[in-house]
């Protein structure tokens, strides 16, 4: 069974420092600590992390079946 949560984000019973909300236009900046980047983690071709496919690639293409060892910086 599938339950969601919400947490308002902007309520002031949670610890400082809390996110404000962009009272111009209603948005909720949230800072992102990555790079954005992608990064080759992996510690070669036998690595268990590396994903079988890499969906970036064309489908049924050489680069598709070669499997994925590119991932984004996770989040500080």
């Amino acid at each position: 069974m599938l339950t969601l949560a919400s947490v308002d984000l902007t309520d002031h019973d949670l610890p400082s420092p809390r996110l404000q909300l962009n009272r111009e236009n209603g948005l909720l900046y949230v800072p992102a600590f990555t790079d954005l980047k992608l990064h080759d983690i992996s510690d070669g071709p036998e690595d268990p992390n590396v994903e079988p496919l890499d969906m970036n690639q064309p489908a049924g293409s050489p680069g598709f079946f070669a499997g994925n060892r590119k991932f984004i910086t996770k989040k500080l």
